[in-house]
């Protein structure tokens, strides 16, 4: 975890009076991230830590946090060779 984002998360999206489901899964983002901002969970894992009911609600979490420019996505090749 890069403790540099976890308190940006709380300090900045929190700040904003962003909804509490977008600052729970940015507060996940930031827990899996690396120095660098990058984090993979899977979905269903933000899911279950959070308590949401379905995996839309962190999809759309996601979408919402890229539209507003707090973080970016990056498709990954699931399966692949690295």
């Amino acid at each position: 975890m890069s403790s540099k984002l976890h308190g940006l998360v709380w300090e900045g999206c929190a700040f904003t009076g962003m909804i509490l489901s977008r600052v729970a899964v940015m507060a996940r983002l930031a827990d899996y991230s690396n120095d660098e901002g990058v984090s993979w969970p899977a979905i269903e894992t933000i899911r279950r830590q959070i308590g949401a009911r379905s995996e839309s609600t962190v999809k759309s979490a996601i979408a919402e946090l890229a539209k507003e420019g707090w973080l970016t996505k990056e498709e990954r090749k699931v399966g692949g060779v690295m």
